[in-house]
């Protein structure tokens, strides 16, 4: 007896004509009393269909979304910035992808530890001082924890992952070029398109450690010199930022990249000549400022320890559940507050801490340690591996993990010393958990291969 099966394509197609005819009726009513929403619904549910049999454009619209997440975009119900546009049509292409797919579901490492930081935020939103001003957040947040897995099930090969770190460096050279041709505002600091010279600082140092590592790589005498152009305009406008902040964690991030590579140092002597030069010219008024900045002495140091204090009070005053995932700003309505009512931690960790409870941020911490500890396995693997062996394959996945890794550091120290852009931050942690399955490949590939010639030398006849 003959039996046809649903070829991939047709179930497609078959979704997709069951998402277009139960669709219709709720577009035919937006078109007739949102005609703007309708419009954007319609232009987002034909992407998503076309763009769902590649869904890495998703991925690389994200990256590009994330970093110009600034650039807002009217959606008729609601004003979207292009990251969480990018986003939200990420999820459903990635979801409708997987429902035609056969091969096996990649999970990140360590996905328990997310589940539960949800499961406590969830609880310590509805146990909080005000839940109703968390349920946007919190939804935004659930997105955001769908949108890691998405990533950690779609970038599953080298040259998809190494595309997504050079478009990083590519759009964190753009922040810096455009930055610089806006100029300082009034505080004698770079703002460029974000508007906030600490988080701009942060937007660039994301894509430096990949446009230094691409300028290492290269092998073409033009494209490095071109490339370290760019890490010099980069380095000179994170220095124009004036963020104490992104000072510390850059610095930091490069002498962890640093220690095993000499050819690093050397750029970065080259570069920081060029800086000193460019940026002592740019302007006396801003060269000045960045020396006061750094004495530390300024009201910001003040105002900053002051809202520390607070997040710690709130810390003790609940240590389990915190005052209430998203609820920061009503911190004053549990603890005694004399300064600085209302304004964030300045810290992610002492926010999430104050807002969410301990238990809810170890479990986050947790859950980027595991991707830290096996991307640091997969690195060793390829280091223990004999020339005569390493293929350009193996260096490639290791200037991916190295170069991945030292953004980890970048962002584990920036993240003490500021507050949380959850986008941005959801972001990367993504492509933190799409590259330690990446490194799991390459460990369990260098095992089996172990396995392999054990196998043959136990076959092979003893003379």
């Amino acid at each position: 007896m003959a039996t046809t099966d649903t070829k991939p394509r047709d179930l497609r197609w078959l979704i997709a004509a069951g998402v277009v005819f139960l669709g219709a009726p709720c577009l035919g009513y937006f078109a007739s009393h949102q005609p703007k929403l309708a419009l954007v619904a319609a232009f987002g549910s034909v992407a998503i269909v076309a763009l769902a049999r590649r869904p890495k454009w998703g991925v690389y619209a994200l990256f590009i979304g994330t970093a110009f997440d600034s650039v807002n975009i009217s959606a008729g119900f609601a004003i979207l910035g292009a990251g969480d546009l990018s986003c939200l049509m990420l999820v459903p292409m990635w979801l409708l992808n997987r429902l035609v797919r056969t091969d096996e579901m990649r999970w990140p490492i360590g996905l328990q530890y997310l589940l539960a930081f949800f499961i406590l935020s969830f609880t310590s939103m509805m146990l909080g001082v005000n839940p109703a001003m968390a349920y946007g957040g919190f939804a935004r947040l659930v997105i955001y924890g769908i949108t890691v897995v998405a990533v950690a099930d779609l970038l599953r090969s080298t040259e998809s992952t190494d595309r997504v770190l050079i478009i990083v460096a590519i759009c964190s050279f753009l922040h810096a070029l455009i930055a610089l041709a806006m100029g300082a505002g009034a505080n004698s600091r770079l703002g460029g398109l974000v508007g906030q010279p600490n988080l701009l600082g942060v937007k660039i140092a994301f894509g430096l450690f990949p446009m230094v590592g691409w300028s290492l790589r290269s092998h073409s005498k033009l494209v490095r010199a071109a490339l370290i152009c760019a890490v010099t305009i980069m380095l000179v406008a994170i220095i124009l930022t004036i963020s104490r902040g992104t000072y510390i964690s850059v610095t930091l991030a490069f002498l962890w990249m640093a220690r095993r590579n000499r050819r690093l140092v050397l750029l970065l002597a080259a570069a920081g000549g060029l800086i000193f030069f460019g940026a002592s010219n740019y302007g006396k008024r801003e060269t000045q400022y960045v020396q006061n900045r750094l004495t530390l002495e300024d009201s910001s140091v003040m105002n900053r320890g002051a809202v520390a204090k607070n997040a710690v009070r709130g810390v003790l005053e609940n240590p389990l559940l915190g005052v209430g995932f998203g609820q920061f700003s009503q911190l004053d309505k549990v603890v005694s507050i004399t300064s600085e009512a209302g304004r964030g931690g300045h810290s992610f960790y002492l926010s999430t801490a104050a807002s969410s409870g301990i238990p809810a941020l170890l479990l986050f911490i947790l859950f980027g340690w595991w991707q830290a500890r096996t991307m640091s396995r997969g690195i060793r693997h390829l280091e223990s591996r004999s020339p005569e062996t390493e293929g350009d394959e193996d260096k490639r996945n290791q200037w991916i993990l190295t170069i991945v890794q030292t953004i980890m550091v970048f962002h584990t120290f920036s993240l003490t010393i500021r507050g949380a852009q959850r986008l941005t931050e959801w972001t990367m942690l993504a492509l933190y958990g799409a590259v330690a399955l990446l490194a799991l490949g390459v460990i369990n590939a260098q095992r089996d291969d172990k396995t392999l010639q054990s196998e043959e030398s136990s076959d092979s006849p003893t003379p």
